[in-house]
């Protein structure tokens, strides 16, 4: 569960970004929160709006790339993201932190990074019922401290280039660890203008899994029944009436099969829980279809692994009262001098002090420019 994600110079931002997903004091939809077994709630949704380029899919790029210095470090680490505008970029360190709770613990780790090169590392833990963290590992350019959970551990062999937390994945066997590393697993990116067919293989072999998923699809009012392969092509199956047709997934309408293959993902995420980032989730669906895929996060019918779902979006009918609290809703605003910020819709205070109430009609104010994060165009008169 993912409970706060801040980074620092990584692309369209160069000063910290701060992704919290803990609950505002608010007051709208609290059965949809998240809840853990000592009554620490995460928000299950996280939307990005704003401008073209401003940096809304810089956010879920941002947790990715951890994710990925933590699995794939000899992969990610050279990679050079730091933001390029007016900035002295041969001396620009990367940033993150983020805290999260994996395996009846919660984690505070914090990274600070050159293309290549690793700087300083942290790790901080704590149960449940302990109030205060202990130290994990504490890693600079003196050297590593090693805490109680890792005492012992010979890193003599760890280089600069790869993070001591994805040293101990892959060299120990820690009874914390995979936890841990499962925490980071179960981050996963959807470009949306790019699904393969193949996220339906899985459901091709797993008859319950498929009569979750086409009941899932049946509440779309599409008449997809089953999914079958033959010839290394994946056909959908209409059952109206009686009858029965079977259609190449190929020859799917844009938006049909977009629906179908984003019922697959979610489906899966909701069953296995962690957080999937999907970016442009709105291309090619219809606002009540999204509206229905948002809400299956909001669910605790549906989604009981907790999964959470961030996304990048220009739909605005879903910008919503009637779906999204005001603390799930983010604006990313990108100034003159190309920098982006991040601020929450809840926290957000308007040209005359006041905060945004929970009435308001959010996406009508948002267009008229009256939360920022609009886009400069020079109308046509």
């Amino acid at each position: 569960m993912l409970l706060q994600f801040n980074a620092t110079n990584f692309g369209a931002f160069r000063d910290t970004f701060s992704l919290n997903m803990t609950p505002a004091k608010i007051t709208e939809f609290p059965d949809s929160l998240i809840t853990d077994t000592d009554d620490v709630s995460a928000i299950p949704l996280a939307g990005f709006y704003g401008a073209n380029g401003c940096g809304k899919s810089t956010v879920l790029k941002a947790l990715h790339y951890l994710s990925r210095c933590i699995l794939s470090p000899s992969q990610a680490l050279p990679e050079d993201h730091r933001f390029a505008f007016g900035h002295e970029a041969a001396d620009a360190v990367t940033e993150f932190e983020v805290l999260f709770r994996a395996g009846r613990m919660e984690y505070d780790y914090q990274l600070r990074l050159l293309p290549g090169t690793v700087l300083e590392e942290n790790l901080f833990a704590r149960s449940f019922s302990d109030p205060s963290y202990d130290v994990v590992f504490d890693r600079d350019g003196e050297g590593v401290y090693l805490g109680a959970l890792v005492d012992g551990v010979d890193v003599s062999s760890l280089e600069d280039d790869t993070p001591m937390l994805a040293f101990l994945i892959q060299q120990t066997r820690l009874s914390w660890l995979p936890a841990v590393s499962g925490f980071f697993e179960g981050i996963s990116w959807l470009s949306c203008s790019a699904i393969s067919e193949d996220v339906l293989t899985p459901y091709l072999s797993d008859t319950r899994a498929m009569k979750k998923l086409t009941g899932l699809i049946a509440r779309l009012d599409l008449s997809v029944t089953d999914f079958y392969r033959e010839d290394g092509e994946i056909f959908c199956v209409h059952t109206v009436g009686k009858s029965s047709y079977a259609l190449p997934l190929s020859e799917e309408g844009s938006g049909v099969r977009q629906l179908l293959l984003l019922c697959a993902v979610i489906q899966q995420k909701l069953a296995s829980g962690g957080i999937l980032l999907a970016d442009d989730l709105y291309l090619y669906l219809h606002p009540r279809a999204l509206r229905f895929l948002l809400s299956l996060f909001a669910s605790r019918r549906y989604n009981r692994a907790g999964a959470q779902l961030l996304f990048t979006s220009y739909d605005m009918p879903t910008m919503h009262n009637s779906l999204l609290r005001r603390d799930e809703i983010w604006l990313v605003e990108k100034g003159a001098d190309q920098c982006a910020s991040l601020y929450t819709l809840a926290l957000f205070l308007k040209e005359n002090g006041e905060k945004v109430r929970k009435d308001e009609i959010y996406y009508k104010q948002f267009l008229e420019g009256r939360y920022g994060a609009a886009p400069r165009i020079d109308e046509v008169k």
